[in-house]
């Protein structure tokens, strides 16, 4: 069983290996025009040069001397690859808070303390020189809920699509949660047990989510986060139920 677990480990690393060498390289050969095959290691637009494994050696060449298929593929291979390594997206997440007092002594008691709402301002800037179309930011705010001793969890969530030319910049709003801490003493202590409770929100952090179809067809994915993040693993239990109401 021993001897099992540590095939199938290994059957697992090299597969991630495999993957891992599919993202950083692309194989280009007769399919595509040229007299021999090849790997592209790096494609630098500035320069106009591609890096190239060819031989077992390291060469450079220039981007022009390459087919227009070729071409076309390299410049969306890399537009990929720096898609993932965040050298070609640029993403600023900031927070947008406002506090208001909260003295209420409408209903049951009396309630104290403040309630803030907060949403983010997520901007993505194309620092790459290629068009980057139809990309989808999902985004989810995670907030831990604290109503007396009963602990809960929301969250906050939606998707913007857009389109970024070269050296563009935009910006798009969440929508905004609710964030609550304040105490209740209730008119009756007898139902509380003689005590007060206590309502406290937690803002945990912010995801967003980043993809865009791929030169392949393929899914170019990378990820940006504030503050803490919960394991996928517990999100359903984030459940996006809006705000509480209000106070009256």
């Amino acid at each position: 069983m021993k001897k099992q677990k540590m095939i199938l480990l290994g059957m697992t690393l090299l597969s991630l290996a495999g993957f891992a060498l599919a993202e950083s390289s692309l194989r280009l050969g007769e399919q595509d025009g040229l007299a021999e095959e090849f790997e592209v290691r790096d494609y630098d637009a500035k320069e106009g040069t591609v890096r190239l494994m060819m031989g077992g050696e390291i060469t450079n060449r220039p981007f022009s001397s390459f087919p227009s298929g070729a071409q076309q593929k390299i410049a969306g291979w890399a537009a990929d690859k720096n898609f993932r390594s965040s050298s070609d997206l640029r993403v600023n997440i900031s927070e947008k808070k406002s506090t208001v007092k909260v003295d209420s002594s409408i209903g049951l008691g009396e309630t104290k303390g403040k309630q803030s709402s907060i949403s983010y301002f997520i901007t993505l800037e194309n620092l790459g020189p290629s068009m980057m179309k139809d990309v989808t930011a999902k985004y989810r705010i995670f907030v831990k809920e604290q109503d007396g001793r009963r602990e809960s969890y929301r969250c906050c969530a939606g998707t913007v699509t857009l389109n970024l030319a070269p050296g563009e910049k935009k910006t798009f709003s969440t929508r905004a949660v609710t964030i609550r801490d304040y105490i209740t003493k209730p008119e009756d202590f007898i139902f509380v047990n003689g005590g007060s409770i206590k309502t406290k929100d937690r803002l945990q952090g912010v995801l967003v989510q980043l993809s865009k179809t791929g030169w392949d067809g393929g899914i170019a994915e990378r990820s940006a986060k504030q503050g803490y993040v919960p394991p996928e693993s517990i999100w359903n239990d984030y459940r996006d139920r809006g705000n509480p109401p209000p106070l009256p």
